[in-house]
């Protein structure tokens, strides 16, 4: 489906200040991961790991991908449901009009969500979901007089703020349950 930018608007990333294994780790859990896990078919790894075993045997690669998986997942059982979720909608592939990644960048999810919850019924004209009609509402907001400034930086102070403290609350229960080598 179109969106107000283009037809193929860029896929936001995280860029975040977190070590590059944990960004690595939370991509690869949420893009792919979680979902293998549960149908029993989690074969790949994330890359800081898969370039460590790239000698090992296939079997080995195999049970360490199950097990960081179990790892991850109870870390985020851990963290408190609203951090979890940050780290989802960061983590979670997901399409946003440019105008919103380029305002946002690794924090387009989380302003999205903001905007959803200061404007729970954005208008809808297609079959869109939720967060994809916030994030339109977003992009108009941004288009119409850049959106006031200081309501920008509302938005991002906040999903600053939301980010910083899921990430923090994830990295210290990753410490508590494992070392990233021990689950590697």
């Amino acid at each position: 489906m179109p969106n107000l930018v283009h037809d193929n608007p860029p896929i936001a990333k995280p860029k975040t200040a977190i070590t590059r294994a944990i960004d690595q780790e939370l991509e690869w859990y949420f893009s792919y991961a979680e979902t293998a896990r549960r149908l029993g078919t989690i074969t790949l790894l994330p890359t800081y790991l898969a370039r460590q075993l790239a000698d090992t045997p296939e079997d080995v690669r195999l049970q360490r991908s199950l097990a960081l998986a179990t790892t991850v997942q109870r870390t985020l059982d851990v963290v408190s449901a609203q951090q979890a979720g940050v780290l989802r909608a960061v983590y979670t592939p997901r399409r946003w009009p440019s105008a919103v990644v380029r305002e946002f960048d690794d924090l387009a999810a989380i302003a999205v969500r903001l905007v959803c919850a200061d404007n729970p019924w954005p208008a809808r004209h297609t079959h869109d979901g939720l967060e994809q009609a916030a994030a339109k509402h977003l992009a108009r907001m941004l288009a119409r007089d850049a959106a006031k400034p200081a309501a920008l930086r509302d938005i991002r102070n906040t999903a600053r703020r939301l980010m910083g403290s899921a990430i923090t609350a994830y990295v210290r229960a990753r410490a508590k349950g494992a070392s990233l080598a021990q689950t590697a």
